[in-house]
């Protein structure tokens, strides 16, 4: 027999806001995101010799989504944001 010492089962402690803070829609904070990459990508020194001729075309098709990205952002067009991507997952 199992006697608990603890008392009766106590609340998890209530949930409190992240500490990090987006200001406004998290699309634009993607859309920057996926620029940097792109152009961090482009720049590469160190690309796998298997990788190395298709990244430049990567990078640049991933920048070209970031900046449909930021314009559905922008305009506030979920559908847009959501629906026109080239990139293959």
């Amino acid at each position: 027999m199992l006697i608990s010492l603890a008392g009766p089962a106590s609340k998890p402690p209530p949930r409190t806001k992240p500490s990090i803070s987006i200001t406004g829609p998290i699309w634009k904070t993607a859309a920057k995101g996926l620029e940097l990459t792109s152009r961090v990508l482009s720049k590469a020194l160190d690309v796998p010799a298997k990788n190395k001729d298709a990244l430049p075309n990567q990078a640049g098709e991933l920048g070209k989504d970031a900046l449909k990205l930021r314009e559905a952002a922008k305009a506030q067009d979920v559908r847009q944001a959501t629906e026109n991507c080239s990139a293959s997952i």
